[in-house]
């Protein structure tokens, strides 16, 4: 399994970012997580970026108080040369998809097509890719939502919901209360494999704070605890 962090991405984009052309003036992102990747170039390489919803139909480019790079432009149509994003390509519907897009637009630029995390036989799919990553292949920043999730061991302390403070930190009746009203932090939208966690079993509770936005997950978890886990994950 390969799990790349937030850290690890953006050390390969600023490792890799010499292999982007100088003359690109516009960064479009594919929503989601292209938007990322999209919105760190353009922090990097100081140019404008949009969305490509919004780029097809010529939407306003938001720029804030930067300090603009000679030739920056201020509408998406001035764009000579478009460097279209996205964090990875596996089936490539994807790109498949913001390529019909541009066409149908009629955009005049030159559009070029990025992806961070490639394939090798898909690689002809795209311009330019930064990174050769095999499946099976989960990111930190979407990992929640992944199909992977339902194999996975999962905590529930500063994961599922807050970390507990020193005073809850009990392993009592002030750690039960926490959990009872213990805020959510990442929220699922895939079943859980396996809660995994050292508590005790006679603390344990379905955190209600948690729970209430989890109730899809409620009856598949499976504490597993007395301080020992009695159940590992299965091979992928």
């Amino acid at each position: 399994m390969n799990f790349i962090t937030m850290e690890q991405l953006n050390r390969c984009i600023y490792q890799n970012i010499k292999k982007i052309p100088k003359d690109i003036d516009l960064i479009v992102g594919i929503p989601r997580s292209g938007s990322l990747v999209a919105n760190l170039l353009a922090l990097y390489l100081n140019l404008p970026y949009t969305a490509i919803d919004s780029y097809v139909e010529k939407g306003t480019l938001r720029t804030g108080n930067t300090r603009k790079c000679e030739g920056w432009v201020q509408r998406v149509e001035q764009a000579e040369k478009v460097l279209v994003v996205d964090d990875s390509i596996s089936s490539g519907r994807a790109v498949k998809e913001a390529k019909r897009l541009v066409r149908k637009s009629g955009m005049p630029a030159e559009h070029l097509y990025l992806a961070v995390y490639a394939l090798e036989n898909n690689i002809h799919m795209v311009d330019i890719y930064f990174e050769i990553c095999h499946m099976p292949r989960v990111f930190e920043w979407n990992y929640m939502h992944s199909w992977v999730l339902q194999y996975c061991c999962v905590d529930i302390d500063g994961v599922l919901c807050e970390d507990p403070s020193f005073f809850e930190n009990d392993d009592g009746k002030r750690y039960r209360k926490f959990l009872l009203h213990a805020q959510p932090k990442l929220v699922p939208t895939k079943k859980i494999g396996y809660i995994v966690t050292a508590r005790l079993e006679n603390v344990l509770i379905t955190p209600q704070g948690v729970g209430k936005h989890l109730k899809i997950l409620a009856n598949d978890w499976r504490f597993t605890s007395k301080r020992v886990v009695k159940k590992l994950l299965k091979k992928i």
